[in-house]
């Protein structure tokens, strides 16, 4: 029988710790030195159980990971390992040869040649087509945002989010008291008459806040997030589009982006405006 090969662990030179300073039992309060003592001494006993415990952990960890290393990568002239090694390396090489087998098999027996797709080609006439339609929807927002979009259909990236959409009964627009995402508070600085500042709210200041992150983060020019998508998952959270009869704040995540580039606010926190 072969010998066993001895993992070796390396010496690594410990980093010098700072001295823990000592207990002055002296400066302790006498009317409470006994329950300190009796206190520490069982700190020190739990203390140590647990240290032991987590060795014990550590130890069961690196056995896995050092079985790993001996089978499958450390230098060794053990020959039931090395045996293993090649048996492995034969098995994988016959299960790839089977699966390149089956693949043909089922290319040339259920794939028809009108099935075989382009699939980058199409992901880039797809791409075109979702900013064309985005483009025409911000037109149309803007000539009549009550009433041009209704009724449009989602346009999904190809990962299916919605990348673009409409309420079907009309974008309505409330007023909101507070917005708050991701522990962030948003909102935009509006210059009155008399030359000071009011803080605004609105999903459209909200959408100017998304679209500019998303944009930051990707070097997406020009992408927006539209205040209507966020205003119908506000309703939909909400379940009515009357947000004023709505007591304390709507939560809910969004995620925005172009094609594989999305970026998802885990906490939208809108608070509406008490009619």
């Amino acid at each position: 029988m072969s010998e066993a090969t001895v993992v070796e662990t390396p010496n690594v030179e410990a980093t010098p710790t700072a001295p823990v300073p000592a207990f002055d039992v002296e400066k302790v309060p006498a009317g409470i030195r006994p329950i300190v003592l009796a206190s520490r001494a069982e700190y020190e006993n739990r203390a140590a159980e647990a240290d032991a415990l987590f060795k014990q952990v550590q130890a069961a960890e690196n056995i896995g990971s050092l079985v790993s290393e001996v089978r499958e990568t450390k230098e060794t002239d053990d020959e039931n390992i090395l045996a293993f090694r090649n048996f492995k390396e034969d098995l994988l090489s016959k299960l790839n040869a089977a699966e390149d087998k089956i693949d043909a098999y089922i290319t040339a027996t259920y794939v028809k040649p009108d099935d075989t797709v382009d699939v980058e080609k199409v992901k880039a006439q797809h791409k075109e087509l979702v900013k064309i339609t985005r483009t025409i929807r911000q037109l149309l927002e803007q000539l009549d945002s009550e009433n041009a979009t209704v009724g449009l259909p989602d346009v999904k990236n190809v990962s299916g989010r919605a990348v673009s959409s409409a309420s079907g009964t009309g974008t309505k627009r409330p007023r909101l008291a507070k917005i708050v995402v991701d522990g962030t508070e948003v909102f935009a600085l509006k210059d009155e008459k008399d030359g000071t500042k009011t803080q605004v709210t609105s999903f459209t200041v909200l959408a100017a806040w998304l679209s500019k992150r998303v944009s930051e983060k990707f070097g997406l020019k020009g992408f927006k997030v539209e205040p209507s998508v966020l205003s119908r998952m506000a309703f939909e959270e909400a379940k009515t589009d009357d947000l004023s009869t709505v007591n304390g704040p709507i939560v809910f995540a969004g995620t925005f982006g172009d094609g594989d580039n999305l970026l998802t606010f885990k906490s939208i926190e809108i608070t509406p405006r008490q009619s």
